[in-house]
């Protein structure tokens, strides 16, 4: 937007327009309002040059003329994808495509897909502007964003005079809502659902009602707003799926049952997925399920299932992972099962992957309580030490995948791994190092809580003892938790040190001491003191908090073996055979075994036959759903004009990585604050030996103008394009397919021209040094050897 040709505008505007009567899909009036919107579009278009020649309230280059709320979300094109459940949520409309897509957005909507369900909510409204249940959709998507919800309801409230009583009452029933002026949230929840259960009476044909009806209870039960009869929403469940037996509402059973009756989702577990077997979290669903009933090799099934087509969607539509609601909730569990069932290689290498993941200011990185980088880096620590991989540890220790942060938390999660490591490969020296960096951690931490003590007292000493102890209570509680983590990692290290100098005695001392030791973990560093009776209870304990878990009972029949009791081991193992169908046998825990698996003459391969998918019924095969893991994809080829006319091919980069800049013109000053942002780092780059380019909507005479932009004279220091007809902008989906605007973009491509970062919105990407580190990080993790 912004920095298209007035011409081009009214072009793209004949030309929707002409299609729409063709195709018979809009009344006239909806073609009238959307060329009204593409006009004005195109008028603020082509209002390059100096602020005053734009009107007051004229819209910014890459945003919605529609407001704010429309300028996040997805902004590019809807695909009818089929495989979001049998919904038929009648609207009024003249469009059948439209409808079509209402469908799909209420069907994503029952699966927890809230971005892409968004996404055909809006492709509806660009289909047929006047369709009311379109904006509803789209804010019924935002349920837990009020300010973006607000936006929308309101235009399906303008709109719904034409519409039905029934969807009147649907939109007004959120409007009340998302109107904060209505009463506290506890109230509106209570009112919701009550006026909910009204429309579902009073449309009984109205499935998608009856289902939203037992959504809302549970929802609300979420919010503390306990279900009075759960029984009740199970039988209006057994209605719907009565009529449809393959409708989404699946998905509610699981939940209004999970930790509460676990049998009663049952019936539902092997259906959820193929309902909407496009909607990941429709796969994941069962696994809760499965893990409360400590099947834990189902429960990897449908975890895997759900990672398998999310990453297909992801590389067909070009999203970030965390982009995606409860993506990384998916991963990190499907990360912890597959340690339960003992496919040790498969949950390091799916850890791994999360932090391959883009980091993004917005979206993730280590500040974000669920991101991939979060997840991921724990999962990772947590499955290195549980498993005894030291040397994998030491392999990766220099690595992006356990690099130095500036978080306090993941300085000491890294060295405490590295530093057992080290001790457990009796490299004394090198765990000691990791030691004394703790232990500063420590001390570094207790000074900076001491002169937030004396802050605090200094600050409320005039309010009074009582506010000054208030305050000192307050520097308590915000450095508890990170001290009590610390002098627990000092304790687990210190004690290990002493064992690996062969000092039992001290390193019993530090034992005794507060640490942080999983039970299996803790039992053998106990028999490493010689103490035989703590460990083979602790390894008792272990199997008792862990029911069903190989790597406990794996501990448990190497210990009772070595304590010479034998028939307590060959109980044990028997049971661990039942549960080992996908464990890997080369890993240290499982390969102590192998002499009492020859006791009982089971040379080689002594797992049992692992449970086939063949249970959840003909048809799905995992590996048909999507790749396991999630990864760059290619980016598309262009060969564009720089100032002077000459041809620039993104070939000629291959081997070498460049980050891309779409900017929308020298009309744009939010652009050109980009392009003399990234201007003094373009030296900093090049020394990381990243390439920049700038691609704008101008022509070739146009860049000059550009140019003529740039804080220091001589212009800017990396090559301008011209892609005045956005035929490279909508190949990177840098484009609002809706009001046919650019967008603001910035991606990094690799040597091999595969796409490891990007941001598309209404805002340019301003966050220089971040990027640079970010693109550093990832190019280096797309060479590690231990990838």
């Amino acid at each position: 937007m912004g920095c298209v040709s007035v011409n081009s505008r009214r072009e793209l505007a004949a030309a929707e327009i002409e299609l729409a009567v063709r195709d018979g899909r809009m009344k006239m009036d909806s073609i009238k309002a959307m060329s009204a919107g593409l006009i004005v579009a195109g008028w603020v278009a082509g209002a390059t040059g100096a602020a005053a020649a734009a009107p007051k309230n004229a819209v910014q280059p890459g945003h919605s003329i529609h407001g704010r709320g429309f300028d996040e979300g997805p902004r590019q094109a809807a695909r009818l994808m089929g495989g979001t459940g049998d919904v038929d949520f009648q609207v009024t409309t003249t469009s059948a495509r439209a409808q079509a897509f209402v469908n799909q957005g209420v069907g994503q909507l029952h699966g927890f897909w809230y971005f892409e369900a968004e996404r055909s909510f809006r492709q509806a409204a660009a289909i047929d502007p006047q369709c009311a249940m379109a904006y509803w959709g789209m804010a019924r998507a935002n349920l837990e964003n009020l300010e973006r919800a607000r936006s929308f309801i309101t235009k399906a409230v303008e709109l719904s005079r034409g519409t039905t009583s029934r969807e009147k009452k649907w939109i007004d029933i959120f409007s009340r809502f998302f109107d904060e002026r209505s009463g506290n949230e506890t109230a509106r929840r209570i009112r919701l659902l009550a006026e909910m259960k009204n429309l579902a009476r009073g449309f009984p044909d109205d499935l998608d009602a009856k289902a939203f009806v037992v959504f809302h209870a549970w929802d609300n039960n979420e919010h503390g707003i306990r279900i009075p009869d759960r029984n009740e929403l199970e039988r209006m469940l057994q209605e719907v799926l009565a009529e449809k037996p393959l409708h989404p509402a699946l998905h509610y059973r699981i939940h209004l049952w999970d930790g509460i009756d676990n049998e009663r989702a049952l019936p539902s577990m092997n259906l959820c997925g193929k309902a909407a077997p496009s909607i990941a979290h429709m796969w994941h669903m069962p696994g809760h399920i499965y893990s409360k009933l400590l099947r834990y090799e189902d429960a990897a099934w449908h975890q895997e299932a759900a990672s398998r087509v999310d990453h297909a969607q992801m590389a067909r539509d070009r999203v970030l992972p965390d982009q995606i609601h409860l993506y990384t909730h998916n991963q990190e569990w499907l990360v912890r099962t597959l340690s339960y069932v003992g496919r040790v290689s498969e949950a390091v290498a799916m850890a791994k992957n999360l932090i391959e993941i883009p980091q993004h200011p917005r979206l993730n990185h280590y500040g974000v309580r669920e991101s991939s980088a979060r997840y991921g880096r724990n999962r990772l620590v947590e499955i290195l030490i549980r498993f005894e991989l030291w040397r994998e540890i030491v392999a990766l220790e220099d690595s992006p995948y356990l690099e130095l942060t500036e978080s306090v938390y993941r300085q000491f999660q890294r060295r405490k791994a590295v530093g057992l490591a080290h001790y457990h490969l009796d490299n004394v020296e090198r765990g000691d190092r990791e030691l004394s960096a703790v232990k500063r951690l420590l001390d570094e931490q207790l000074e900076s809580r001491d002169r937030d003590y004396a802050k605090a007292e200094a600050e409320a000493s005039q309010l009074g003892a009582k506010s000054a102890k208030a305050s000192r209570a307050a520097v308590d509680r915000r450095y508890r938790q990170r001290l009590a983590v610390l002098e627990k990692t000092v304790n687990e290290l210190s004690g290990y040190g002493a064992l690996a100098r062969g000092d039992r005695d001290d390193a019993r001392k530090h034992f005794v001491k507060p640490i942080n030791l999983p039970p299996e973990q803790l039992a053998r560093a106990l028999w490493s003191l010689g103490d035989r009776k703590a460990a083979l209870e602790q390894a008792a304990l272990a199997v008792e908090r862990n029911p069903n878990q190989v790597l406990p009972l794996a501990v448990q029949v190497d210990l009772l073996w070595r304590a010479g009791e034998k028939e307590r081991s060959i109980e044990a193992f028997n049971a661990l055979r039942a549960l080992s169908g996908a464990l890997e046998l080369n890993a240290p825990a499982f390969k102590r075994l192998e002499a009492v698996a020859s006791e009982l003459g089971l040379t080689g391969d002594w797992r049992t036959r692992r449970n086939e998918s063949s249970k959840f019924g003909p048809g799905v095969d995992l590996a048909e759903l999507g790749p396991l893991k999630w990864s760059p994809y290619d980016a598309p080829d262009w060969i564009l004009p720089d100032a002077s006319g000459a041809s620039v091919d993104l070939r000629s980069f291959r081997g070498k990585p460049v980050v891309v800049i779409f900017y929308l013109g020298s009309g744009c000053a939010h652009c050109i604050e980009q392009l003399n942002a990234f201007a003094p780092m373009a030296e900093d780059y090049a020394r990381a030996g990243i390439a920049l380019i700038a691609i704008g909507t101008d022509t070739v005479g146009g860049l000059k103008k550009t140019a003529e932009l740039a804080s220091e004279a001589g212009g800017f220091p990396f090559p301008l394009l011209a892609d005045p007809r956005l035929d490279v902008f909508k190949d990177y989906r840098a484009q609002d397919d809706f009001e046919r605007m650019p967008l603001h973009g910035t991606f990094l491509i690799d040597g091999e021209g595969k796409i490891r970062w990007q941001d598309i919105g209404a805002e340019p990407f301003m966050e220089t040094k971040f990027l640079l580190k970010e693109a550093l990080r990832l190019l280096d993790l797309s060479r590690d050897p231990a990838k």
